[in-house]
């Protein structure tokens, strides 16, 4: 099993390494509460699964913003609320910065150990630049 080094660095200065295993995951806080995220580059927008949100619950009566429905990989059509949800991530010196992002609530579909995707909404959103082949994630806010 291949070990990958994922180091995060914001505006050239790395502030974390994570080791991955195949896959690139990132520990985010979301309003105050830790999550684990897969980033997903197949997956346009950000989902969180519903199981990770009764384990670990958010505030989200203020963040509602209705029902969409999307196609899964598989063509399947499924109804997602649409939500929007502060994440905490590295900035400058130690600082944490907030950005105000669009999440899909969806039911699990199957036994996952990480608690949604990060698609290439995110990416876009903290302007991302994921390097495979240096195993790093590199963004500017």
């Amino acid at each position: 099993m291949k070990i990958l080094t994922l180091r995060l660095i914001h505006k050239r200065q790395q502030l974390e390494t994570v080791k991955v295993e195949k896959a690139i995951y990132l520990n985010l806080s979301l309003e105050n509460q830790p999550y684990n995220f897969l980033i997903d580059t197949g997956c346009q927008q950000n989902i969180i699964y519903r199981e990770s949100l009764n384990k670990k619950p958010l505030n989200l009566t203020q963040h509602h913003s209705g029902i969409v429905k999307v196609y899964t990989a598989a063509g399947n059509a499924v109804n997602c609320t649409k939500i929007s949800i502060t994440i905490t991530l590295p900035s400058d010196e130690g600082k944490m910065t907030n950005v105000y992002t669009p999440f899909l609530i969806m039911e699990n579909p199957r036994t996952l150990t990480y608690d949604g995707l990060l698609g290439i909404d995110f990416l876009e959103k903290i302007k991302g630049v994921l390097d495979i082949t240096h195993s790093s994630l590199s963004y500017s806010l």
